[in-house]
């Protein structure tokens, strides 16, 4: 297992997959709502790229895969919902971002790092999951 892996089960189980994956959704989505203001985009580009505002790509990335998988799984005949999170690096193999500017990979990683604790806190600290990992 990689250092910093997390996983969190939704606490409650449910009678259908689309019930468990909505509940993880919401939490999910409680999560990111909390990183910053609605209209602030600096975090949240970390969580998943590009971030469209209007026409515009508020990422430094043109593409970049979220750190987050959800699961439902069943279980003794219903369905329990998993929110994985894998760590890794940021911008590892890239030296330029989406503008053709050099990545300072130490802040971006850092940067980067530092966004996904804090969305792991919220998701962790959300009333219905279970820190498994």
């Amino acid at each position: 297992m990689v250092r910093g892996t997390r996983l969190f089960k939704v606490g409650d189980t449910y009678s259908s997959w689309d019930e468990a994956l909505a509940e993880a959704g919401k939490i999910y989505q409680y999560a990111r709502s909390k990183l910053e203001n609605k209209h602030c985009y600096k975090k949240r580009q970390y969580i998943g790229a590009p971030l469209m505002v209007g026409k515009e790509n508020e990422s430094i990335l043109s593409r970049h895969a979220k750190p987050y998988f959800i699961r439902v799984v069943k279980e003794e005949g219903r369905f329990s919902a998993y929110i994985l999170y894998l760590p890794s690096l940021y911008c590892e193999g890239l030296d330029r971002d989406k503008d053709d500017r050099p990545i300072n990979h130490a802040v971006v990683n850092s940067m980067f790092n530092e966004v996904c604790m804090e969305f792991n806190d919220y998701i962790s600290n959300h009333n219905k999951i279970k820190v498994i990992i």
